[in-house]
């Protein structure tokens, strides 16, 4: 217990350090979300790197604490890879069959690490996967939930509490250690992703600090893939940890699909943007998406504990 609770603290404290540090980088290198009245409705500009802060706190702790395992391997060499691609696409917004061509790339590491399940299971039912079976599933899930992640990051704290809630559930589920130190990151970096008052000499007025960008968004999806990715058995019941995501990922893209739009390019069709269009504030957004996040992970965590 000591143990966890000092991964959470020291992991919460480390990315409140580098925030600052990221923030001064985003405005060093232009990475700094405009507002522009269609897509970007935020009030001030706001610097989006806040993913630097994440990786190089998280990187930092695993690489003093832990053993250089294959997952910790996996997890730091893919981690550091989406991260220098976020940094390119939040500086100067790469193509977007350029960034999935590139995703895919770095989502095949895990498998070649030996991260590859060796068969399905869910109900007291295992499902047995041939080796390349299961290096194709490793790889499709990887992508997967780095994209979900990716995409739901476009309403003030809802990505990061997302990934809260799933990492809680992956070290509640299995005890991973990773996973709790990947939660205290977040919750370091929490407080300036949300819309906090600002000091007192403005009475009344509200400022996101940082944005976590594709930096951090892609980072985060690709960690709690890679904790999720267990050995020999894949429990069917771990997508409920991250069903909010999963859900508005198939959803967004098939909505596309049938409009005769590109699934690749960005819109306000996403489920924080309608529940935004029907007026809710960007706080009982943020509510609500985490309430259900939590309600299907509650029930993966359940259905885990029954089937085993």
């Amino acid at each position: 217990m000591r143990y966890s609770v000092f991964l959470l603290l020291v992991g919460a404290f480390a990315t409140t350090f580098f925030t600052p540090v990221s923030i001064r980088c985003a405005h060093a290198l232009g990475a700094v979300d405009v507002p522009d009245g269609r897509r970007h409705l935020h009030p001030h500009p706001t610097p989006r790197l806040g993913g630097l802060a994440l990786f190089a706190s998280s990187a930092l702790l695993a690489l003093a604490v832990f053993p250089l395992d294959a997952k910790v391997a996996a997890w730091l060499s893919g981690g550091a890879l989406l991260t220098a691609l976020g940094v390119s696409d939040d500086v100067y917004t790469l193509p977007p069959l350029v960034k999935l061509a590139a995703m895919t790339a770095v989502c095949a590491l895990p498998a070649t690490f030996g991260l590859a399940p060796e068969a399905l299971s869910f109900g007291g039912y295992t499902i047995s996967l041939p080796a390349p079976l299961g290096y194709l599933f490793s790889l499709f899930w990887v992508l997967l939930l780095t994209n979900a992640f990716n995409l739901i990051d476009g309403a003030d704290g809802l990505c990061a509490a997302l990934s809260l809630v799933g990492a809680f559930a992956l070290f509640l589920s299995g005890g991973d250690a990773l996973s709790l130190l990947l939660f205290g990151t977040v919750l370091g970096f929490l407080p300036y992703n949300l819309p906090l008052r600002t000091p007192f000499w403005q009475k009344g007025k509200t400022r996101t600090r940082s944005f976590l960008g594709d930096t951090g968004a892609l980072f985060l999806g690709y960690s709690l893939a890679v904790f999720s990715l267990k050995k020999p058995l894949f429990s069917l019941a771990t997508p409920l940890f991250f069903a909010l995501p999963l859900f508005d990922l198939g959803r967004v893209f098939l909505h596309r699909l049938l409009r005769g739009k590109n699934p690749f390019c960005a819109d306000r069709s996403h489920l924080h943007h309608r529940l935004a269009a029907r007026g809710y504030t960007a706080a009982e957004t943020l509510l609500t998406c985490v309430l259900y996040a939590l309600l299907f992970a509650s029930i993966g965590l359940a259905s885990e504990i029954i089937t085993s």
